[in-house]
């Protein structure tokens, strides 16, 4: 009778159900948290790269718009130009142009709303959901972004440029609300009522930064310049009767240098011969002044009070 070979019948012992199950859950717990690193140092990485990358288009930027905005402040003057820049203080001069500059930057940031809400707008009548689309525009988050820039505009830019900015917007949410009740669903107008709010949205926010930035005024208040006794402002060979309105680009212990209003010009004078603390003024108020209004303003949700300075001499 043949023998049993005890090699063949030994059998490996099997893992425990219990022990297999624990060896599976480590493994997937271990799978998981490498990707999640991966992911995390990926963003990490992104984030980083973009915010490198765009430093120097945002220095290239903020040059652009100071030079320009001195250049248009010394009345395209090369000498004068160069004059402002080397005197005046760095810090305010890039204070004060941001400033300037920044209703027409509220107005980019309404225009660049409203064009990240049109891109995801299906304004066609030949569509065979006109309901869900309109439902899908009105409930878009980009759209609460839109109003809500345009309630910063309310408070914050000219009121000519605000219209151009809500009307489209308006009749667009209207249309989309009419649409997603079952009304205007086969009107031939939506597709260039999608174009106007595109196209009118960029013109404003062009003309406001072209205005903004192109407009010949000076980042520094007027003030109300008077000399003392036996001194003067010399420019061009001409004495400057005081007082006389100027903006202060910088000033020490021994020269004060001023920028005249009119004529547009540098000029640096003792400091001990100038009067203390010149008092700030302002120009004749334009007959033009109502364009420049806020909206809030206009309907009297802020009061217009006007300025409170002198006008200067």
């Amino acid at each position: 009778m043949a023998e049993e070979n005890p090699a063949t019948d030994t059998k490996m012992p099997e893992p425990d159900a219990h022990e297999r199950d624990a060896k599976k859950s480590e493994a997937d717990e271990m799978k998981p948290k490498s990707d999640d690193g991966t992911a995390e140092a990926g963003l990490l990485r992104t984030l980083a790269s973009t915010v490198l990358s765009s430093i120097p288009v945002l220095s290239a930027i903020v040059f652009l718009a100071v030079a320009i905005k001195v250049f248009r402040a010394s009345n395209m003057e090369t000498v004068t130009t160069v004059a402002i820049v080397s005197t005046a203080d760095v810090v305010a001069l890039l204070k004060g142009v941001i400033l300037t500059l920044l209703p027409g930057f509220l107005a980019g940031v309404v225009a660049a709303a409203i064009w990240w809400w049109s891109r995801d707008l299906v304004l066609d009548p030949a569509s065979t959901d006109v309901k869900g689309d309109a439902k899908r525009g009105l409930h878009n988050p980009r759209l609460s972004l839109v109003w809500v820039a345009l309630v910063i505009a309310f408070y914050t830019i000219s009121w000519p440029i605000l219209v151009v900015f809500l009307l489209p917007v308006a009749l667009t949410t209207g249309l989309l609300f009419g649409q997603s009740h079952d009304r205007w669903m086969t009107v031939s107008w939506t597709r260039r009522l999608l174009g106007a709010l595109r196209l009118l949205s960029a013109v404003a926010a062009v003309v406001a930064i072209l205005f903004v930035a192109l407009s010949p005024t000076v980042w520094l208040p007027l003030r109300a310049v008077d000399l003392k006794p036996g001194y003067s402002a010399q420019l061009n060979g001409k004495a400057q009767a005081p007082p006389f309105a100027a903006f202060l680009l910088s000033s020490n212990s021994k020269t004060t240098s001023l920028l005249l209003n009119s004529p547009r010009g540098v000029v640096e004078i003792s400091t001990a011969g100038m009067q203390p603390n010149p008092p700030l003024c302002i120009l004749p108020v334009s007959p033009l002044r109502w364009l420049f209004l806020r909206a809030s303003q206009v309907v009297h949700a802020d009061h217009d009070y006007g300025s409170p300075y002198e006008i200067c001499p």
